[in-house]
Parts: structure tokens; C-alpha cells; sequence
């Protein structure tokens, strides 16, 4: 257990019992409550907890429940709760899945953060666990969200696995959940209440609180989403007036031709560029996103697969054309490569695979990757990792020789 932390700080929210004497009687001096959800939902209990733990002197924190929504209209209705008028409460984005099952995606939760600091003037502190572990971009240093102080979720007696190049410690600490353990009180103190670490003392914690941090707006933070650099791998790609297929055509694109990304049509199917004076937009699906090299040991394929991050499936009847491209990179047949809603594991992994012009397995069944590369013991970065659930419930992990085959192995779990 680290030394010199004070635990008296915990999270809660409507459902949770609460009052400022039972509080203070368990030694907590600072309380994070839950504002707002999404775009719509609000905490019924907020308003009236956060003015009574005020007045008895407690330190306060309003923490907003992300989900898969646009940034702006969430950012919207924490500050419909929460205005940030107060410099002396905390405030923070809660990162993981929410109570309707959607998550937002890397360059959500990044477009969520550079809208706040824009409105605010101040970086908000960022609660996340598994999603801060399972981000490549977080994983290898993210500059703008290493402007949030770190609110790191990780129920243990230490907290593993920090993301140490984007933070190199934490600010908070949720050590323990409802649940308790790991050195918390028990579960009938303040039941429900989750617990928290600081690094310092109780009058320590009141002088860095609420741990705002000022700083210049970060205008390249939104690399996936714009401006974005990208590369052409049609042979001859139109760039038209307007983003549809029957817009008027200004001029033409070759493959391999590097163009900037400067506005995404409504549906995220059509990207405006700009390359050597010629404007106009082009059909996504063939722009594959420029990213950074890969990390020592890692295959040359992984870039593009990182590149591909916050692919998903279209709501509705649409279909995302990025999702049938990959479906198409297979052998499988019509209609069933025509359909996002098609299983797509196993396709995503040949079309990378194919964009470093290797072989893949050329299926969209994830157990025909069973019988390709090399068996290892252990994962490692770029293996590729098949479950096999039904009948045999085994691992299998396979690698190339020299090149390792498939994605990252899968998180650790928590």
C-alpha cells in the first residue's frame, strides 16, 4: 500500500445514502458526486446534497456520466447542472461504459476535453480505468488529456498498470468500490460509497483541490476526428463539389497521394480535403488515416489497425462502408459482405493484414485463424488471439516468424 494517502474522499450518486454527519463521522472531508449522464439525464439528488455538504464544509466534486453521444450536447447538460461558475468544486468526465451500454471512443473523449477546456478555461480532472489501459494513444503519451489531472480506477492494493507516459501518477486513486476491500472501510459505512486515495494528507488534499489546471487550448487534439492527414488506396479518386456520389466532380486523386482532412459530412462517409490547391470532398472509404509509426517490435501493420480506431457500426438500416470494406477484403459472399451488422472480427484482421501486402486467412470466421502461424506461449503485442468458446473452450495465440499476426493480445483483465 502506498504510504502518506488519505483515503476520506468518495464518489456516489442518487441511490446512495447520504448525509453530511455520517460523512464527516467516517472521516471523509471530500465528495464526488454524480451531475449528469449522456445528454439528457441529470442527477435528482445534486443539487440538495451538494448544498448541504457544502455548508458543513465538506470539499465538493460533480462528475459527468459520458456515454456514446456527441461531446457537445453531454458537455451541455453537465453544465446545465454544474455551470463551473465555482472554481473551488471539482470536476471531472467519468471514461467507461454507461448505463445505456454505448462508450465514447478515444477522439470522443478527447473532443469532449478540448470543448470543456474551450468553455471553461480549465482542464477537467479524467476517471478511467480499463479504457485509459486498453488506449494505444494513451498507452504511448497523449498530450492533451495528460493535461487532466488522472483519476485512476483500479480496484487493488496498488494501482497497476498506470498509464505512466501520458500520467505519471495519479491525482485520485478508486481504490475500492461498494464492494470494499483493499484496506477501505466496510461496506456498512457510508454503503454504496466508493473510496478514493490522494497522495498527501487531508490539508494537503484541501490546498490542491479541486486540482484545475489552466492551460493554452490544444487545437491538434483531435487527430482521428480533424484535422487529420490521410492516404488514397483507390488507383483514381474524384474529389467532388459536395459530399455525395452525384455532386459535381473538380478534380482527381492517385493512390498513394497524401491529403489533409479538414471536415467530416454528417454521416462521417465523406471527408473534406485539401491537397496542392485542389478542395473538395471524397468518399472515406477510400482514405486510409495517416498515423505514427509503430513502437519497437511491433509489426508494420499495426499502425494501420490503430489507424482504424473508432470504427463502428452504423445506427439503423445505413452500413458503414469502412466496416463492408473489410468484409470485402474476404471471401465471403453477398449480401452478407454488404451488411455491417455481419460479424467483422475477422475481416478488420485480413484487411490490415492485406494493407501491409500480406496473407491473411482470407475468412470471416474467426476459427479458420486456428491453423495460421506459429503457436506461442504467452501474448504478446501483435499476436493474434482466437477464443473458441463453444465446443472447446481453449486459447490459442500464433504468430508469424517475422511478422506477428493479428492484433494487440487482449487486455489484461482488471
Amino acid at each position: 500500500m502506498p504510504s502518506n494517502t488519505f483515503t476520506g474522499i468518495i464518489d456516489i450518486y442518487h441511490l446512495n445514502t447520504f448525509s453530511v454527519a455520517s460523512a464527516t463521522a467516517a472521516g471523509v472531508t471530500a465528495v464526488i458526486h454524480k451531475a449528469s449522464e449522456g445528454t439528457s439525464v441529470k442527477d435528482s439528488k445534486y443539487a440538495s446534497r451538494k448544498s448541504s455538504a457544502m455548508a458543513g464544509g465538506l470539499l465538493w466534486g460533480a462528475f459527468h456520466l459520458t456515454n456514446g453521444a456527441k461531446p457537445r450536447k453531454q458537455l451541455d447538460n453537465f453544465l446545465a447542472v454544474e455551470d463551473g461558475s465555482d472554481p473551488s468544486i471539482l470536476l471531472a468526465l467519468d471514461w467507461e461504459k454507461s448505463n445505456d451500454g454505448t462508450i465514447v471512443d478515444i477522439d470522443g473523449i478527447r473532443e469532449f476535453v478540448q470543448l470543456f477546456h474551450d468553455e471553461l478555461g480549465r482542464y477537467p480532472v479524467l476517471y478511467g480505468g480499463w479504457t485509459l489501459r486498453d488506449s494505444p494513444e494513451i498507452v504511448m503519451g497523449d498530450k492533451l488529456l495528460g493535461n487532466c489531472p488522472l483519476w485512476y480506477q483500479r480496484y487493488n492494493w496498488e494501482p497497476k498498470a498506470l498509464p505512466v507516459k501520458t500520467w505519471p501518477t495519479y491525482t485520485l486513486w478508486q481504490f475500492a468500490d461498494e464492494n470494499r476491500g483493499f484496506g477501505s472501510p466496510p461496506a456498512s459505512v457510508l454503503p454504496g460509497a466508493d473510496f478514493n486515495r490522494f497522495q498527501g494528507s487531508a490539508a494537503e488534499l484541501a490546498k490542491a483541490w479541486p486540482f484545475s489546471k489552466e492551460g493554452p487550448a490544444v487545437k491538434g487534439r483531435l487527430q482521428k476526428i480533424l484535422p487529420r492527414k490521410y492516404q488514397v488506396t483507390a488507383s483514381s479518386l474524384n474529389v467532388r463539389k459536395a459530399p455525395d456520389i452525384n455532386a459535381q466532380i473538380k478534380g482527381a486523386l492517385n493512390r498513394g497521394d497524401t491529403v489533409e482532412g479538414t471536415k467530416l459530412s454528417p454521416a462521417q462517409d465523406w471527408v473534406k480535403v485539401s491537397s496542392n490547391g485542389l478542395k473538395g470532398w471524397c468518399a472515406m472509404r477510400w482514405l486510409r488515416p495517416i498515423v505514427a509509426g509503430g513502437t519497437r517490435g511491433e509489426p508494420k501493420w499495426m499502425p494501420v489497425a490503430r489507424g482504424e480506431i473508432g470504427v463502428k457500426e452504423v445506427p439503423g438500416p445505413g452500413d458503414n462502408p469502412r466496416i463492408i470494406e473489410y468484409l470485402q477484403s474476404t471471401s465471403l459472399g453477398s449480401p452478407d459482405n454488404e451488411n455491417d451488422e455481419t460479424f467483422w472480427c475477422s475481416a478488420f484482421v485480413n484487411w490490415c493484414i492485406e494493407e501491409v501486402a500480406m496473407e491473411g486467412s482470407n475468412s470471416a470466421w474467426a476459427r479458420d485463424w486456428l491453423d495460421w502461424g506459429k503457436k506461442i506461449i504467452n501474448p504478446v503485442v501483435g499476436c493474434r488471439h482466437c477464443f473458441l468458446t463453444r465446443q472447446r473452450r481453449t486459447r490459442r495465440f500464433f504468430c508469424r516468424e517475422k511478422e506477428w499476426a493479428h492484433l494487440r493480445a487482449r487486455r489484461q483483465s482488471a
